[in-house]
């Protein structure tokens, strides 16, 4: 039944669904994070999750200031 709904979806239906359900898993991630520790703010929590999903030099290269 699923992939009888992902075929009728048609491509741009399943890289629309992939989106939101990438979106919605980062959500889920961040607000875990924020349950885990109350005291992080939502920007921090974003950071720290594109620092786990991007890993520490990568995230360095884009994103931390200090090395610019």
């Amino acid at each position: 039944m699923q992939r009888e709904a992902q075929r009728r979806l048609g491509p741009a239906g399943r890289v629309e669904l992939a989106f939101e359900m990438s979106v919605e898993a980062r959500r889920i991630s961040i607000a875990g994070m924020r349950d885990r520790n109350p005291d992080l703010s939502e920007p921090e929590a974003r950071s720290r999750l594109l620092r786990r999903l991007l890993g520490d030099s990568l995230y360095a290269a884009a994103y931390d200031r200090s090395t610019a």
